[in-house]
């Protein structure tokens, strides 16, 4: 129930700020995170790009908690994944028959 809420909280936003200027997008995308941050649903950093320009950069919540270090824009974070063996074995599978160009 918690997901489809945030979901619906984005759209909802997101249809909000649709036809605003892009200093007002900006504010109400940072006001939006900020709250996202304070409730504890968000905590990382964003950027938010439209037609190429940056409007949005910027890191909400801690990196590390213990040591109450901010996020920042360039903070880097650990990602781990276990799609990449399947996608490795794909592409070799891929290799072996000749069909990568």
């Amino acid at each position: 129930m918690k997901k489809y809420f945030r979901v619906l909280a984005l759209f909802l936003f997101t249809a909000l700020i649709f036809n605003t200027n892009a200093q007002d997008k900006s504010q109400k995308i940072d006001e939006y995170l900020e709250k996202c941050c304070e409730y504890g649903i968000f905590n990382g950093s964003a950027l938010v790009s439209e037609r190429g320009n940056i409007i949005l950069k910027k890191g909400y919540g801690y990196a590390n908690f213990e040591w109450n270090i901010a996020n920042e824009p360039d903070t880097k974070f650990r990602l781990g994944s276990i799609t990449k063996q399947f996608t490795a074995m794909l592409i070799m599978q891929l290799a072996e028959k000749v069909l990568l160009t």
